[in-house]
Protein backbone atom coordinates (compact mmCIF):
# COMPACT_ATOMS: atom_id res chain seq x y z
CA UNK A 1 0.00 0.00 0.00
CA UNK A 2 2.97 2.28 0.51
CA UNK A 3 4.16 1.62 -2.49
CA UNK A 4 1.56 2.61 -4.20
CA UNK A 5 0.64 5.66 -2.34
CA UNK A 6 4.30 6.74 -2.84
CA UNK A 7 3.96 5.99 -6.87
CA UNK A 8 0.83 7.73 -6.68
CA UNK A 9 2.45 10.61 -4.80
CA UNK A 10 5.66 10.91 -7.41
CA UNK A 11 3.15 10.69 -10.16
CA UNK A 12 1.17 13.48 -9.30
CA UNK A 13 4.17 15.97 -8.40
CA UNK A 14 5.15 15.06 -11.47
CA UNK A 15 2.40 15.89 -13.85
CA UNK A 16 1.64 18.83 -11.72
CA UNK A 17 5.26 20.03 -12.57
CA UNK A 18 4.50 18.88 -16.55
CA UNK A 19 1.58 20.92 -16.38
CA UNK A 20 3.15 23.44 -14.90
CA UNK A 21 5.88 24.06 -17.78
CA UNK A 22 4.01 23.04 -20.73
CA UNK A 23 0.86 25.72 -19.97
CA UNK A 24 3.81 28.28 -19.55
CA UNK A 25 3.82 28.76 -23.40
CA UNK A 26 0.63 29.31 -23.68
CA UNK A 27 -0.66 31.55 -20.63
CA UNK A 28 2.20 33.98 -20.48
CA UNK A 29 0.41 35.72 -23.83
CA UNK A 30 -2.45 35.16 -22.69
CA UNK A 31 -3.22 35.46 -18.75
CA UNK A 32 -6.28 33.74 -17.39
CA UNK A 33 -8.04 37.18 -15.55
CA UNK A 34 -5.00 38.96 -16.36
CA UNK A 35 -2.93 37.32 -13.78
CA UNK A 36 0.04 35.22 -15.47
CA UNK A 37 0.69 32.45 -13.13
CA UNK A 38 -3.26 31.61 -12.30
CA UNK A 39 -3.57 29.41 -15.55
CA UNK A 40 -0.26 27.44 -15.16
CA UNK A 41 -1.31 26.78 -12.01
CA UNK A 42 -4.77 25.40 -12.00
CA UNK A 43 -3.22 23.69 -15.35
CA UNK A 44 -0.92 22.22 -13.01
CA UNK A 45 -3.38 21.18 -10.38
CA UNK A 46 -5.38 19.45 -13.26
CA UNK A 47 -2.74 17.67 -14.71
CA UNK A 48 -1.77 17.11 -10.99
CA UNK A 49 -4.84 15.39 -10.65
CA UNK A 50 -4.35 13.25 -13.28
CA UNK A 51 -1.54 11.63 -12.13
CA UNK A 52 -2.12 11.33 -9.32
CA UNK A 53 -5.89 9.75 -9.47
CA UNK A 54 -6.27 8.95 -13.09
CA UNK A 55 -2.94 7.31 -14.41
CA UNK A 56 -2.26 4.98 -12.12
CA UNK A 57 -6.21 3.43 -12.89
CA UNK A 58 -5.02 2.98 -15.94
CA UNK A 59 -1.65 1.63 -15.40
CA UNK A 60 -3.27 -0.66 -13.02
CA UNK A 61 -5.76 -1.55 -15.81
CA UNK A 62 -3.53 -2.12 -18.48
CA UNK A 63 -1.48 -4.02 -15.99
CA UNK A 64 -4.10 -6.13 -15.59
CA UNK A 65 -5.25 -6.46 -18.91
CA UNK A 66 -1.12 -7.57 -19.72
CA UNK A 67 -1.65 -10.14 -17.23
CA UNK A 68 -4.34 -11.67 -18.83
CA UNK A 69 -3.08 -12.05 -21.83
CA UNK A 70 -0.20 -13.73 -20.87
CA UNK A 71 -2.09 -16.02 -18.60
CA UNK A 72 -4.32 -16.97 -21.86
CA UNK A 73 -1.32 -18.07 -23.97
CA UNK A 74 0.34 -19.56 -21.88
CA UNK A 75 -2.67 -21.79 -20.92
CA UNK A 76 -3.30 -22.12 -24.53
CA UNK A 77 0.56 -23.08 -24.50
CA UNK A 78 0.34 -25.77 -22.34
CA UNK A 79 -2.87 -27.38 -23.49
CA UNK A 80 -1.51 -27.83 -27.14
CA UNK A 81 1.45 -28.95 -25.91
CA UNK A 82 -0.55 -31.25 -23.49
CA UNK A 83 -2.66 -32.63 -26.30
CA UNK A 84 0.26 -33.07 -28.32
CA UNK A 85 2.03 -35.23 -25.83
CA UNK A 86 -1.23 -37.39 -25.25
CA UNK A 87 -1.33 -37.62 -28.99
CA UNK A 88 2.71 -39.08 -28.51
CA UNK A 89 1.51 -41.58 -25.79
CA UNK A 90 -1.29 -43.04 -27.62
CA UNK A 91 0.66 -43.78 -30.20
CA UNK A 92 3.44 -44.98 -28.49
CA UNK A 93 1.37 -47.59 -26.75
CA UNK A 94 -0.28 -48.56 -29.99
CA UNK A 95 3.34 -48.89 -31.34
CA UNK A 96 4.38 -50.76 -28.31
CA UNK A 97 1.13 -53.78 -28.11
CA UNK A 98 2.33 -53.80 -32.10
CA UNK A 99 5.27 -54.68 -31.17
CA UNK A 100 4.40 -56.67 -27.82
CA UNK A 101 2.22 -58.95 -30.24
CA UNK A 102 4.18 -58.49 -33.38
CA UNK A 103 0.52 -58.68 -35.60
CA UNK A 104 -2.57 -56.86 -35.70
CA UNK A 105 -4.62 -58.05 -32.42
CA UNK A 106 -8.24 -59.24 -33.18
CA UNK A 107 -10.76 -60.31 -30.13
CA UNK A 108 -12.77 -63.50 -30.66
CA UNK A 109 -16.15 -63.80 -29.11
CA UNK A 110 -17.70 -66.89 -28.15
CA UNK A 111 -20.06 -66.89 -31.27
CA UNK A 112 -17.08 -67.31 -33.19
CA UNK A 113 -15.38 -69.83 -31.13
CA UNK A 114 -18.55 -72.25 -31.14
CA UNK A 115 -19.23 -71.63 -34.44
CA UNK A 116 -15.89 -73.64 -35.82
CA UNK A 117 -15.00 -72.08 -38.95
CA UNK A 118 -12.45 -69.75 -37.39
CA UNK A 119 -10.23 -72.98 -37.10
CA UNK A 120 -10.45 -73.40 -41.00
CA UNK A 121 -10.17 -69.82 -41.74
CA UNK A 122 -6.66 -69.45 -39.21
CA UNK A 123 -5.46 -73.03 -40.56
CA UNK A 124 -5.89 -71.45 -44.13
CA UNK A 125 -3.68 -68.52 -42.87
CA UNK A 126 -6.82 -66.05 -44.33
CA UNK A 127 -6.37 -64.28 -40.63
CA UNK A 128 -2.43 -63.48 -40.34
CA UNK A 129 -3.44 -61.57 -36.92
CA UNK A 130 -2.99 -62.56 -33.33
CA UNK A 131 -6.18 -64.23 -31.98
CA UNK A 132 -6.90 -62.82 -28.60
CA UNK A 133 -9.25 -64.55 -26.07
CA UNK A 134 -10.37 -62.87 -23.33
CA UNK A 135 -10.93 -64.63 -19.86
CA UNK A 136 -14.23 -63.78 -19.44
CA UNK A 137 -15.13 -64.92 -23.12
CA UNK A 138 -13.34 -68.78 -21.65
CA UNK A 139 -15.74 -68.24 -18.46
CA UNK A 140 -18.91 -67.90 -20.84
CA UNK A 141 -17.89 -70.64 -23.40
CA UNK A 142 -17.46 -73.06 -20.21
CA UNK A 143 -20.55 -72.33 -18.95
CA UNK A 144 -22.22 -73.06 -22.71
CA UNK A 145 -20.18 -76.13 -22.48
CA UNK A 146 -21.52 -77.27 -19.09
CA UNK A 147 -24.94 -76.97 -20.41
CA UNK A 148 -27.66 -78.99 -19.41
CA UNK A 149 -29.07 -78.54 -22.74
CA UNK A 150 -27.19 -81.12 -24.83
CA UNK A 151 -27.13 -79.37 -28.16
CA UNK A 152 -25.78 -76.39 -26.34
CA UNK A 153 -23.13 -78.10 -24.34
CA UNK A 154 -21.82 -80.41 -27.05
CA UNK A 155 -21.44 -77.13 -29.10
CA UNK A 156 -19.83 -75.56 -26.16
CA UNK A 157 -17.61 -78.55 -25.63
CA UNK A 158 -16.36 -78.03 -29.43
CA UNK A 159 -15.63 -74.61 -28.87
CA UNK A 160 -13.01 -75.54 -26.20
CA UNK A 161 -11.45 -78.56 -28.01
CA UNK A 162 -10.97 -75.81 -31.37
CA UNK A 163 -9.40 -73.24 -28.98
CA UNK A 164 -7.05 -75.86 -28.00
CA UNK A 165 -6.40 -77.45 -30.94
CA UNK A 166 -5.61 -73.84 -32.38
CA UNK A 167 -3.22 -73.19 -29.44
CA UNK A 168 -1.05 -75.96 -30.03
CA UNK A 169 -1.02 -75.41 -33.99
CA UNK A 170 2.44 -73.38 -34.28
CA UNK A 171 0.96 -71.33 -36.84
CA UNK A 172 -1.30 -69.78 -35.54
CA UNK A 173 -0.79 -67.12 -32.63
CA UNK A 174 -3.20 -66.75 -30.39
CA UNK A 175 -3.22 -65.70 -26.37
CA UNK A 176 -5.10 -65.44 -23.40
CA UNK A 177 -5.62 -61.89 -21.63
CA UNK A 178 -7.08 -61.64 -18.20
CA UNK A 179 -8.37 -58.05 -18.82
CA UNK A 180 -11.90 -57.49 -17.17
CA UNK A 181 -13.92 -54.89 -16.30
CA UNK A 182 -16.03 -55.65 -13.24
CA UNK A 183 -18.32 -52.68 -13.22
CA UNK A 184 -19.42 -53.73 -16.43
CA UNK A 185 -21.93 -56.25 -16.88
CA UNK A 186 -22.47 -58.50 -20.31
CA UNK A 187 -19.89 -60.01 -21.84
CA UNK A 188 -20.56 -58.02 -25.02
CA UNK A 189 -20.53 -54.59 -23.44
CA UNK A 190 -17.02 -55.93 -22.02
CA UNK A 191 -15.58 -57.06 -24.98
CA UNK A 192 -16.65 -53.87 -26.61
CA UNK A 193 -15.03 -51.81 -24.25
CA UNK A 194 -11.49 -54.14 -24.37
CA UNK A 195 -11.19 -54.07 -28.16
CA UNK A 196 -11.57 -49.92 -27.93
CA UNK A 197 -8.33 -50.12 -25.47
CA UNK A 198 -6.67 -52.38 -27.10
CA UNK A 199 -7.21 -50.67 -30.93
CA UNK A 200 -8.45 -54.52 -31.73
CA UNK A 201 -11.20 -55.49 -34.44
CA UNK A 202 -13.90 -58.08 -32.83
CA UNK A 203 -14.70 -61.79 -34.48
CA UNK A 204 -17.83 -62.61 -33.88
CA UNK A 205 -21.04 -64.69 -35.75
CA UNK A 206 -23.55 -62.56 -33.39
CA UNK A 207 -25.88 -60.41 -34.86
CA UNK A 208 -26.01 -57.94 -31.88
CA UNK A 209 -22.68 -57.73 -31.08
CA UNK A 210 -21.89 -56.61 -34.70
CA UNK A 211 -23.99 -53.75 -34.82
CA UNK A 212 -23.31 -52.64 -31.38
CA UNK A 213 -19.63 -52.52 -31.95
CA UNK A 214 -20.06 -50.86 -35.36
CA UNK A 215 -21.99 -48.02 -33.50
CA UNK A 216 -19.26 -47.84 -31.00
CA UNK A 217 -16.81 -47.35 -33.41
CA UNK A 218 -15.09 -51.03 -33.58
CA UNK A 219 -14.27 -52.60 -36.46
CA UNK A 220 -15.67 -55.97 -36.88
CA UNK A 221 -14.83 -58.96 -39.05
CA UNK A 222 -17.92 -61.23 -39.52
CA UNK A 223 -17.51 -64.76 -39.98
CA UNK A 224 -20.55 -65.02 -41.82
CA UNK A 225 -20.47 -62.11 -44.12
CA UNK A 226 -16.82 -63.50 -45.32
CA UNK A 227 -18.57 -66.99 -45.55
CA UNK A 228 -21.44 -65.18 -47.98
CA UNK A 229 -18.35 -63.43 -49.75
CA UNK A 230 -16.38 -66.26 -50.56
CA UNK A 231 -19.62 -68.36 -51.62
CA UNK A 232 -19.52 -69.41 -55.67
CA UNK A 233 -21.66 -66.81 -57.44
CA UNK A 234 -23.86 -68.36 -60.14
CA UNK A 235 -26.96 -66.18 -62.03
CA UNK A 236 -30.25 -66.95 -63.09
CA UNK A 237 -29.93 -68.83 -66.21
CA UNK A 238 -26.93 -70.62 -65.20
CA UNK A 239 -26.62 -74.58 -65.11
CA UNK A 240 -24.81 -75.96 -62.63
CA UNK A 241 -24.97 -79.92 -61.26
CA UNK A 242 -26.33 -80.90 -57.88
CA UNK A 243 -27.01 -83.92 -55.31
CA UNK A 244 -30.67 -84.26 -54.47
CA UNK A 245 -30.40 -85.29 -50.72
CA UNK A 246 -33.32 -84.83 -49.15
CA UNK A 247 -36.96 -83.43 -49.50
CA UNK A 248 -37.82 -80.18 -49.72
CA UNK A 249 -40.96 -78.45 -47.53
CA UNK A 250 -42.52 -77.64 -50.56
CA UNK A 251 -44.86 -80.66 -52.75
CA UNK A 252 -42.06 -82.56 -55.02
CA UNK A 253 -39.41 -80.05 -53.95
CA UNK A 254 -35.77 -81.87 -53.53
CA UNK A 255 -32.96 -80.58 -51.39
CA UNK A 256 -28.96 -80.67 -52.75
CA UNK A 257 -26.38 -78.48 -51.80
CA UNK A 258 -23.35 -76.81 -53.09
CA UNK A 259 -19.55 -77.90 -51.94
CA UNK A 260 -19.39 -74.49 -50.22
CA UNK A 261 -22.52 -75.46 -48.59
CA UNK A 262 -25.57 -73.12 -50.41
CA UNK A 263 -28.64 -74.95 -49.97
CA UNK A 264 -30.29 -75.59 -53.69
CA UNK A 265 -34.07 -76.26 -53.87
CA UNK A 266 -34.66 -78.49 -56.99
CA UNK A 267 -38.11 -78.05 -58.21
CA UNK A 268 -39.78 -81.78 -59.03
CA UNK A 269 -36.48 -82.78 -57.35
CA UNK A 270 -38.16 -84.91 -54.98
CA UNK A 271 -38.19 -88.62 -56.49
CA UNK A 272 -34.66 -87.90 -57.73
CA UNK A 273 -33.03 -88.22 -54.16
CA UNK A 274 -29.25 -89.90 -54.35
CA UNK A 275 -29.32 -88.74 -58.01
CA UNK A 276 -26.73 -85.78 -59.26
CA UNK A 277 -28.77 -83.97 -61.59
CA UNK A 278 -28.44 -81.16 -64.21
CA UNK A 279 -30.26 -78.15 -63.48
CA UNK A 280 -31.08 -74.50 -64.59
CA UNK A 281 -31.00 -71.31 -61.37
CA UNK A 282 -34.14 -69.82 -62.26
CA UNK A 283 -34.09 -67.51 -58.97
CA UNK A 284 -31.47 -66.65 -55.79
CA UNK A 285 -33.26 -65.76 -52.08
CA UNK A 286 -30.41 -63.77 -49.50
CA UNK A 287 -31.53 -64.47 -46.24
CA UNK A 288 -29.93 -63.55 -43.01
CA UNK A 289 -28.69 -67.14 -42.73
CA UNK A 290 -27.19 -67.02 -46.44
CA UNK A 291 -28.07 -67.91 -49.93
CA UNK A 292 -30.62 -70.20 -51.28
CA UNK A 293 -31.00 -70.96 -55.20
CA UNK A 294 -33.79 -72.58 -56.33
CA UNK A 295 -33.37 -74.31 -59.80
CA UNK A 296 -35.09 -75.78 -62.38
CA UNK A 297 -34.56 -79.16 -64.26
CA UNK A 298 -33.18 -79.25 -67.25
CA UNK A 299 -34.93 -80.85 -69.63
CA UNK A 300 -33.03 -83.70 -72.21
CA UNK A 301 -33.11 -83.30 -75.49
CA UNK A 302 -35.17 -86.45 -76.68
Amino acid sequence: MLKKAFIRIILGVGFTFLGFILSNVYFNTHPLFGISYLGQTLAGFIAGTIGLLLIPILIEHLKNSIQRMVVSIIRETNQQLQKRREQQQSQSSEKDKRAQFGFESILVDTSAIIDGRIGEIMNLGFLPSLLIVPRFILVELQHVADSTDVLKRNRGRRGLELLEQMRKNPEIKIRIVDKDFLQIKGVDSKLVRLAKEMRSKILTTDYNLNKVAKVSGVKVLNVNELSNAIKTVVLPGERIRVKVIQEGKELRQGVGYLPDGTMVVVEEGKNLMGQIVDVQVSRIFQTAAGRMIFVQLVKKAV
